[in-house]
């Protein structure tokens, strides 16, 4: 949820300059207007500001119902968590190893074949266990980019979805850690854009579908 708090973030500024400009651009015109007869200008209450057409999609319910999110989320997670599970297994077992080499060479228990040999193993599974750390740190470049892909393809639908509604602003709300205190369940239009997105997304299956055929 980084980068719908980065969105998040970057909407709620622009909202709040917006309506400073507003603000600020009302005072100057009474100024103008009343500097002959006055040389302070009173400012205008909040509730006198024009409104904009503000409405908002709960961020954690987009990304658990927005099909090709959750799908990808969960393919990742799956690899990620098997990818780590071996690799803790496989540390653990060459950490055993090596201890039990150390002993046994202290020991004067092995010949200089074995001790060659030991070390020739428990190097290639260093490199092996190096190889999965790569492999890990080239999964997580990879969610990374998949995430900012999927946050595209939403920042496009709702390019889309706004040429026939015309709202000023479509924040982002998180019920929880978010920047957004309170937000009205009448501005909520997040089933809409789910239904949107995930409607959109069955007909690129289908057209991928298709052209492999």
């Amino acid at each position: 949820m980084k980068n719908i708090s980065l969105i998040l973030n970057a909407l709620l500024i622009a909202a709040v300059g917006y309506l400073y400009y507003l603000h600020f651009a009302s005072g100057k015109e009474t100024a103008t207007a009343g500097a002959s007869d006055e040389s302070t200008v009173t400012p205008i209450s909040p509730k006198d500001i024009k409104a904009s057409k503000i409405v908002y999609i709960d961020a954690d319910s987009l990304f658990e119902k927005f099909d090709y999110a959750r799908e990808l989320k969960e393919t990742a997670e799956s690899h990620k968590t098997s990818l780590e599970k071996n690799y803790q297994i496989k540390a653990q077992s060459l950490q055993t190893d090596y201890m039990e080499y150390q002993q046994k060479g202290q020991q004067g228990l092995l010949s200089l074949d074995q001790e060659k040999n030991i070390e020739e193993n428990l190097g290639k599974r260093k490199a092996e266990l190096e190889g999965m750390e790569d492999e890990l740190s080239r999964l997580m470049d990879d969610m990374q980019k998949r995430n900012n892909e999927i946050q595209l393809d939403i920042n496009a639908f709702l390019i889309e979805y706004n040429k026939d509604n015309n709202y000023n602003y479509i924040l982002a709300y998180a019920p929880l850690g978010g920047n957004i205190l309170y937000a009205s369940d009448s501005l909520d239009i997040t089933n809409e854009i789910v239904e949107g997105l995930n409607k959109r997304y069955e007909e690129k299956k289908l057209a991928q579908g298709k052209t492999k055929k």
